[in-house]
C-alpha cells in the first residue's frame, strides 16, 4: 500500500485486499492457536479513535435511506469502503518494530521518487523513446495535467507534500543522509513547480507555519512566535501588493483615442474595432485592429493548425492567436502574423496565449493564468475551463442545494443529479462538460447528509486529535493539515486515490500496533 499510493488505483486495491486476507488469516490462527478468534476485532473496538472512521463512513451510508438513485449511491459507497475497512484491518495487524515502521515510510519515499522520475521523463520527452518499444502507450504533454500519468495531479501533489513531511521526520542527522534527503526534497519541489501546483504551495506554507508553531510552543520560545507572526504578516502584505501591482501593470488598458484608430490595414482590409470588449493583454485592448480575413489567410500559410481549429489545449486557436499577438503589441493582420517568429507560432499552437506567459514557468505561470481568470471574471466572461473561478459556480450551486435541503441533504445517491438540476435551474454559463460537483469536501458532506451529517462528520474528523503521542506527532499533524485543507478545494473522499490517502495513512499513523523498544510481541495488542 505504501508503494501503491503514488502509482495506481488497481495496485491500491491489491494492497487493501492483501491486508484484508492477512487480517483474516491472523484471526483464523488466533482461533486455532489460542481460541481467541475475535481478539483482533476487540482490538479495533477498543482502539481510541478507530470508530470515528466508521462514523465518517456511516454519515454517507445512512444518507442512502433517502436517496432515489441507489445505483449511483452504492457505487459511491463502494469507493469509500476503505474508510470503514482499513482502520479495522490496521488495528488488527501484528505489532511492527521501529525499524519496520521506518522502512514503511522509506518505501513511500522510494515510490514517490520513482513516480516523479517517470513523470519528468514524460515531461522532457524521454519516456516515449524507451517505453513505446517496450509496449507502453505513448504519452503526449499538452498541459501540466498530462505530466502526472499515474494518478490525478492533485492527489499526487498531496502525496508529495506528505513526502516532504516524511523526509523531515525520518532523515537521520548524518551528513550523507541529509544530503540525500535534501536532493529528494528538491526533486519533489521541482516537480510541484513544474506541474504548477498552487494547492501544494499553500499546503507547504501551512506546514511550515505549523512546524514553527509546534516547535516554538514545545520549547516555550514565544519570541520565535512573535518573529514568525511578523514575518508572516510582512510576507502576506508584500505578496498582496506584488500581485496587485503585477495585475494592474498587465491588465490595465492604456488610454486609447478611438477617433484616431486606423480604419484599414496596409493590405486594404477594414479593421474591426470591438470597443465594447474590455479584455486586455499587456496593457492593450485585445479586440482592436482585427482584420479577420487577412489574419486567417496569413495564419494558415504559417501553421499546420487551421485558423478555425483548436490549439493543443483544446481552445479555439484564433482566440489564442489574437491574445498572443496583442501581448506582443502586434495588429491582427497579415503584417502582424508575418512579424511572429517560428517560436511564437509554436507557442500559439501549444496553447500559450501570451508572450509574458511564455517567459514564465512553473508556479509563476500558474499565477499568470489565475490573474487572467480573474480579469475575465471581472468582465463577466464564461468561467468554463478556469480552474479557480469555475469553482465559484460549483460552490454557488452547492450553496443553493444546501439551502433547499438544509437538515438532511439530498442523500448520497442524488448528489450528482442535484447538481445537474441546479445548473439547469440557475442557467449556469458553464459548459455541460464542466458542470461538476462541489470540489469542496466539507460542502459535499452537507449536501449529502444535511446539517446533522455535517456536524457528525466535523466532530468525528476533528476528534481524531487526542491526548496521546500519536495524534500529536509531527507526521500525523502534517497528514491532518494536508487532508483538512484539501477538503476546501477538492472532493478528496470522492475518488479512490483520495480515499486511500485519507483512510490508509490516517489508519497507519494512528492505529498500526508498534512494538515497544527491545520487546518482541506476537498477536494483537489488547
Amino acid at each position: 500500500m505504501m508503494a501503491a499510493l503514488p502509482l495506481a488505483n488497481w495496485l491500491m486495491s491489491v494492497g487493501i485486499i492483501t491486508l484484508a486476507c492477512t487480517w483474516v488469516l491472523y484471526a483464523i490462527a488466533d482461533g486455532m492457536d489460542r481460541n481467541e478468534p475475535w481478539a483482533r476485532w476487540y482490538t479495533y473496538r477498543h482502539t481510541p479513535g478507530a470508530l470515528r472512521f466508521a462514523l465518517i463512513y456511516g454519515v454517507f451510508a445512512v444518507s442512502l435511506l433517502w436517496s432515489d438513485e441507489l445505483g449511483y449511491g452504492f457505487k459511491d459507497l463502494r469507493t469509500k469502503l476503505p474508510v470503514l475497512v482499513l482502520p479495522i484491518i490496521v488495528c488488527g495487524l501484528d505489532p511492527i518494530s521501529r525499524r519496520t515502521w521506518s522502512a514503511l515510510w522509506w518505501t513511500f519515499i522510494a515510490s514517490l521518487t520513482f513516480a516523479v522520475a517517470v513523470c519528468l521523463m514524460v515531461y522532457f520527452g524521454v519516456y516515449n523513446q524507451w517505453a513505446v518499444p517496450l509496449g507502453f502507450r505513448p504519452r503526449e504533454v499538452h498541459n501540466f495535467r498530462d505530466i502526472s500519468i499515474f494518478i490525478s495531479h492533485i492527489r499526487f501533489s498531496l502525496l508529495l507534500v506528505m513526502g516532504l513531511a516524511t523526509l523531515y521526520q525520518f532523515t537521520p542527522r548524518r551528513a550523507g543522509a541529509v544530503v540525500l534527503s535534501s536532493a529528494l526534497a528538491m526533486l519533489f519541489l521541482y516537480f510541484l513547480w513544474t506541474i504548477e501546483s498552487m494547492t501544494a504551495s499553500v499546503l507547504i506554507l501551512a506546514l511550515l507555519v505549523v512546524l514553527i508553531l509546534r516547535t516554538a510552543l514545545n520549547r516555550q520560545r514565544y519570541l520565535i512566535l512573535l518573529i514568525m507572526a511578523g514575518v508572516t504578516l510582512a510576507s502576506v502584505t508584500a505578496g498582496f501588493f506584488w500581485g496587485r501591482n503585477t495585475y494592474r501593470a498587465y491588465y490595465t488598458a492604456q488610454p486609447v483615442d478611438h477617433r484616431s484608430l486606423a480604419t484599414h490595414s496596409a493590405s486594404g482590409e477594414a479593421y474591426v474595432h470591438d470597443t465594447i470588449n474590455l479584455q486586455v493583454e499587456n496593457g492593450q485592448l485585445t479586440m482592436l485592429y482585427v482584420a479577420w480575413s487577412e489574419l486567417a489567410d496569413a495564419w494558415d500559410e504559417r501553421s499546420g493548425i487551421p485558423f478555425e481549429g483548436d490549439d493543443a489545449l483544446g481552445n479555439p486557436v484564433k482566440g489564442t492567436i489574437i491574445r498572443y499577438m496583442t501581448s506582443r503589441g502586434l495588429r491582427k493582420d497579415r503584417i502582424g502574423v508575418e512579424a511572429l517568429t517560428s517560436e511564437d507560432i509554436r507557442r500559439i499552437e501549444a496553447g500559450i496565449a501570451s508572450a509574458k506567459l511564455a517567459e514564465h514557468s512553473g508556479l509563476r505561470r500558474r499565477l499568470d493564468r489565475i490573474m487572467f481568470e480573474y480579469h475575465c471574471f471581472k468582465l463577466g466572461s464564461n468561467p468554463t475551463g478556469h480552474s479557480v473561478f469555475q469553482r465559484l459556480e460549483f460552490w454557488k450551486a452547492g450553496r443553493e442545494i444546501i439551502r433547499q435541503n438544509f437538515w438532511w441533504g439530498v442523500g448520497m445517491g442524488d448528489v450528482k443529479s442535484a447538481f445537474s438540476a441546479e445548473y439547469v435551474r440557475a442557467n449556469t454559463p458553464l459548459d455541460v462538460s464542466h458542470r461538476l460537483r462541489a470540489h469542496n469536501q466539507w460542502m459535499t458532506v452537507w449536501i449529502t447528509s444535511g446539517l446533522v451529517g455535517f456536524v457528525t462528520f466535523i466532530l468525528a474528523w476533528f476528534t481524531l486529535f487526542r491526548r496521546d503521542s500519536r495524534s500529536r506527532s509531527w507526521l500525523f499533524l502534517a497528514f491532518f493539515v494536508v487532508a483538512s485543507l484539501s477538503f476546501l478545494t477538492e472532493d478528496t473522499l470522492e475518488s479512490q486515490a483520495g480515499v486511500s490517502f485519507v483512510a490508509f495513512l490516517g489508519s497507519v499513523l494512528l492505529f498500526l500496533p508498534r512494538k515497544p523498544a527491545g520487546i518482541e510481541l506476537r498477536g494483537p495488542v489488547k
